[in-house]
């Protein structure tokens, strides 16, 4: 049997043809309006398209970058490229356009599927100008490309999924390397179904159950695990357009009882019910993860719904890595970084000494480099649910994997933390941010934590400049008050004994463009 991702979407249709298994929403003549998919309609419609890009000339094996945001569209696409056979590439939008060229030119990609906004890299890339077959979505076509709507329709509805063995890669995923070169996380057919099988696990559906979630990889695991998923119907599908009223109208009339999604879009569906007096009845769980989850979020949901909220800590590479309900994280009395709970059972986890160099479980005695309870060091994680390689990078492989003399590897995920006397997970920074501070690595999240509980202060962050440096940036709100919030951040400061060399406020903090949660460090180093 061939071990294509996608051959168990044609089962689940002889099973249940008729099942509402996507929702989404559109706009038309003004109006907002819920449409939905089944499997049969998934089924025809990915047929037609795989069988019109394979008259197009794209073949099994062949590289397709894909721009497309969360919508409908996106997931008609993936399905027909992986019954095709060939490898979808994903590039984050956190990249610059230097590393966007330079993903394009690696992968030497057959395709390039985007909307229109996204084909504007043509007018400026020589690799994406040589790019054979262009596919504009979601938009009027421009020169020389094709309309994808007209590859939606088609006399055609039958295609034979192309058989594989389960080791080629289904995703390429490139994400901002800590040098300036892109990742390439490569994720083959089998790693993509081992890694849903745990997440459906720790997801903990029940029969009924309707989710909304904007989490690519989580709609995927919901197609193939039967449950019925919405997506967010998100203006210029970017986060920070949500608009709750329009989602709250989505929860109601599909009577969605799963929300699931990043910390962000969480917090702005529940500040909207807590301003509103709007209750959340019908919703039983949240799942939230890939970013911090305060606790005042937590506090927040529980005062408008009665819902279970669990937060998922993991990452590209490895997904999920540690769970952690909400009852646990409001017992924790003093948040000493970002407590993401007990690691789950298909995951080995150590802490390793914190080194920019090569690390090898091959030249050096493991033991001798790993730290013990409560000391802070690289989160390190072992796993089925681990990825293993790095597109044509051995560069990176060597930088973000420890082999051992057996053939297996460890995953250096970036993160640094420590693991507490109850088996907690905690997370007190990123090792390319990491401060050195009296012989110490700071805890930074533990200070920002507990500035961020300054009234007039909505965010903070704290970098060191060319190792020496140490800036303080605060986001300050309405209620900031410059001599107020300073004494108060001064008394934080003096019960770290930390001595800050520059206080900057900002009104927003750069955020991550994926999640919108996530201070990004890398933007408040390059400010003067």
């Amino acid at each position: 049997m061939s071990e294509n991702i996608i051959e168990m979407l044609p089962i689940l249709n002889e099973k249940n043809p008729d099942k509402k298994i996507l929702y989404f929403g559109n706009i038309k003549n003004k109006q907002f309006v819920i449409e939905s998919f089944t499997y049969k309609d998934i089924e025809i419609k990915s047929n037609i398209i795989a069988n019109n890009l394979t008259n197009l000339g794209i073949k099994p094996f062949d590289k397709i970058i894909l721009m497309v945001p969360v919508c409908e569209e996106l997931y008609l696409i993936l399905i027909a490229i992986f019954k095709i056979g060939a490898t979808v590439v994903i590039i984050e939008p956190s990249l610059d356009l230097k590393q966007i060229d330079y993903c394009c030119k690696l992968t030497e990609p057959k395709a390039f599927i985007g909307i229109r906004k996204a084909h504007i890299l043509r007018l400026i890339s020589t690799n994406f100008r040589k790019i054979p077959i262009k596919i504009v979505v979601k938009d009027k076509k421009l020169i020389n490309e094709y309309d994808f709507t007209d590859l939606s329709y088609g006399n055609d509805n039958k295609f034979n999924i192309f058989g594989l063995n389960g080791d080629e890669d289904a995703l390429i995923t490139f994400t901002s390397g800590s040098t300036g070169v892109p990742k390439g996380i490569q994720r083959t057919h089998n790693f993509l179904k081992i890694q849903m099988g745990i997440l459906h696990k720790i997801l903990d559906f029940e029969p009924n159950d309707i989710e909304m979630t904007n989490l690519p990889i989580f709609v995927l695991n919901n197609l193939g695990c039967n449950v019925p998923t919405v997506l967010p119907f998100i203006k210029k599908y970017l986060l920070k357009y949500i608009d709750p009223k329009i989602i709250l109208t989505q929860l109601t009339q599909i009577n969605v009882n799963r929300l699931t999604g990043s910390p962000y879009f969480i917090k702005e569906i529940i500040n909207h019910c807590a301003k509103n007096n709007i209750k959340l009845d019908n919703i039983k769980k949240i799942f939230t993860g890939g970013g911090p989850v305060e606790t005042d979020l937590i506090n927040s949901i529980k005062n408008i719904s009665n819902c279970k909220t669990k937060i998922v800590y993991g990452s590209t590479e490895a997904e999920p890595i540690s769970l952690i309900e909400e009852d646990e994280l409001l017992k924790i009395k003093e948040e000493k970084g970002v407590c993401v709970g007990k690691i789950i059972d298909d995951i080995k986890l150590e802490i390793l000494q914190i080194t920019q160099n090569i690390v090898s479980f091959i030249d050096h005695n493991k033991n001798d480099l790993l730290l013990k309870t409560n000391q802070i060091g690289e989160i390190i994680v072992k796993g089925e649910n681990v990825n293993k390689s790095y597109y044509k990078n051995e560069k990176a492989i060597k930088e973000n994997k420890i082999f051992e003399k057996n053939g297996s590897f460890w995953h250096r995920t970036g993160d640094i933390g420590y693991i507490d006397q109850n088996n907690n997970l905690w997370i007190v920074g990123r090792k390319s941010q990491a401060i050195f501070y009296q012989g110490n690595v700071l805890n930074n999240f533990y200070i920002e934590n507990k500035i961020n509980k300054i009234v007039g202060i909505t965010k903070s962050a704290i970098i060191q400049k060319d190792n020496k440096t140490i800036i303080l940036f605060v986001e300050k709100n309405r209620n900031f008050t410059k001599n107020k919030c300073f004494d108060e951040i001064s008394d934080v400061l003096k019960e770290f004994d930390l001595k800050i060399d520059t206080i900057k406020t900002l009104n927003k903090l750069p955020l991550d463009k994926r999640h919108n949660t996530k201070v990004d460090y890398g933007k408040l180093l390059k400010i003067d």
